[in-house]
């Protein structure tokens, strides 16, 4: 029985070792995505971004020509 035990004990750590080693390999991987994924959701924001100041430079253009035109002293 003692042997048993003893037996059942050393099976333990190879189990562990082996499912440590499995972590290690799969955390890099899986922080790399986490780590990834908020890029991927910000991406189409990144795309639009070059398209905001033109869209707001053309307003602003277009609020002093207005402000010409009518000679709207402020």
């Amino acid at each position: 029985m003692i042997n048993d035990m003893a037996g059942s004990i050393s099976k333990f750590p190879s189990m562990y070792s082996l499912l440590r080693r499995c972590r290690n390999m799969l955390e890099p991987a899986t922080t790399k995505y986490l780590a990834y994924r908020n890029y991927i959701m910000l991406a189409p924001f990144f795309f639009l971004l070059p398209l905001r100041p033109l869209w707001l430079i053309r307003v602003q253009t277009q609020y002093q020509l207005t402000q010409r035109k009518f000679h709207v002293s402020s």
